[in-house]
This record gives structure tokens, C-alpha cells and sequence, in this order.
């Protein structure tokens, strides 16, 4: 499941970005839902729309798994005891399963196209999975 505006940020704003076409080919089996309004608005004063949309289907939506990387969203995902995870931690299991190679061009290619990850972070997941 995607939130429309992480669909729109992710797969048609910058139609040429890195992983933008794979997410639209992969709308045969990702499902874009709008959450509830009345529980994205009281997030918006502490983050911007697309994660304050994400937040909020996460809490509609029993045992689902938040999938955000910006701190201050996270935060308050921990503060709602919302199960999350980011990018490079989704990426070291898809590699745990053989579903990609190497995860540090990945990785190299998100924080070049603007997606902001704390080097520590970047080498602590590299060396759990063996590339560092």
C-alpha cells in the first residue's frame, strides 16, 4: 500500500528518478489508499503531508509496517508504537532473501538522488550485510 502523495512523490513527480518506474510498473500489486483525513491532519504540525498521510494508514491498518525514513516521523511513529523500518533496512532483507545483489549501489543511488541517510547508518547496514 502507498499514500497518494508518497505515489505522486515517488513515481510521477520526477517521472526519471531512480526506482520511479518500477514503483509504477508495480501497480499491479501496490494498492494506492488515501487515509482517513481526520487522522492526517493533527500530524501535519510535526511533519509534511506525505508522511503525516503514511502515520495515519499505519495506524488504521492493524499489523502493518511503516515504511519512512525522515527522523521526525519516525518519532512519532515510536511514540504511537508503530512498527517501522527504512529504506536501507528494507533493502539489507531484500538482499537477506536474494532479491538484490549489493545494497551499497543502492543505497549510493538513493542518497545521490536526494534522500538524506546518516553515514553511520548507511555503514552499519553495509556491514550487516557483508559489504563492508
Amino acid at each position: 500500500m502507498i499514500v497518494p502523495t508518497v505515489w505522486e512523490e515517488a513515481a510521477t513527480a520526477r517521472i526519471d528518478a531512480p526506482g520511479a518506474s518500477e514503483i509504477r510498473a508495480a501497480l499491479n500489486w501496490i494498492e494506492i489508499i488515501a487515509p482517513d483525513n481526520a487522522r492526517v491532519h493533527p500530524l501535519l504540525t510535526e511533519m509534511d503531508l506525505g508522511e503525516a498521510e503514511a502515520v495515519a494508514l499505519a495506524q488504521s491498518i492493524s499489523g502493518s509496517i511503516l515504511l519512512i525514513d525522515d527522523l521526525g516521523a519516525r518519532r512519532v511513529a515510536d511514540r504511537l508504537g508503530l512498527p517501522r523500518m527504512g529504506t536501507l533496512a528494507v533493502l539489507a532483507r531484500a538482499k537477506k532473501l536474494g532479491h538484490v545483489q549489493m545494497v551499497r549501489p543502492l543505497a549510493e543511488a538513493l542518497i545521490a538522488n536526494g534522500l538524506f541517510i546518516k553515514e553511520e547508518i548507511v555503514r552499519a547496514v553495509l556491514k550487516e550485510v557483508g559489504e563492508l
